[in-house]
């Protein structure tokens, strides 16, 4: 795993948390929209807002992760009133997620490869995007099914190594905007469980 910006990108706000730094390549569903420039401070301005159910979902699922350590020492004392809790904690995580996804306009499918990190993506793209372009990202992680809607500049818009006779298709850096403290801390901890599961598999997280 390495420790750099998300996007590669000299031009990019440097994160303010080291945890900000971690990236890896996953799959995700995503569907993108281009915001113009009104647009995008609109929605800017109004992300709690008008997000606010989902925000308030999304932290639903950070502080059900947050009770299992919880549960742990409840365990030690009385192991049935901690299977109880849950079994609680477990049902009312999967309704948080259910009502999520029922609010976003993420695909339920895994649709795109991206690098991902706390502050910013990248991905692949058979259209191009200028660079300064606002997105709005609607972003549905797996296997928590939890889905995120963000947004973001994009910080560069080019082709990878393949030849000039078959460029492919091209990579899209994005640097994320205004981003809730829920939603990162979700990245946070989806980027976390990924690495966790790769070194229970044996296999080496890639992250360029």
């Amino acid at each position: 795993m390495t420790t750099s910006s998300a996007v590669e990108s000299d031009s990019s706000p440097q994160p303010n948390n080291r945890r900000e730094c971690f990236r890896i390549n996953d799959r995700i569903g995503m569907r993108i929209r281009v915001l113009n420039d009104s647009e995008f401070l609109q929605a800017k301005a109004g992300a709690v807002s008008k997000h606010q159910r989902q925000h308030l979902l999304n932290d639903m699922i950070v502080a059900s992760q947050s009770r299992r350590a919880a549960l742990r020492g409840i365990r030690e004392e009385s192991p049935a009133i901690a299977d109880y809790l849950a079994d609680l904690d477990k049902k009312l995580n999967n309704l948080a997620n259910l009502m999520t996804q029922e609010d976003s306009q993420a695909p339920r499918e895994r649709t795109h490869d991206v690098n991902l990190s706390a502050s910013g993506i990248r991905f692949y793209s058979d259209e191009g995007y200028s660079p300064g372009a606002h997105l709005e990202l609607h972003v549905h992680l797996f296997p928590s099914d939890t889905c995120l809607r963000l947004y973001g500049t994009v910080a560069w818009c080019r082709h990878g190594d393949q030849s000039d006779a078959d460029p492919g298709p091209l990579a899209v850096a994005v640097d994320y905007s205004e981003i809730p403290d829920e939603d990162r801390e979700i990245l946070f901890r989806h980027i976390n469980n990924l690495q966790l599961d790769f070194v229970r598999r044996g296999v080496r997280p890639t992250s360029d």
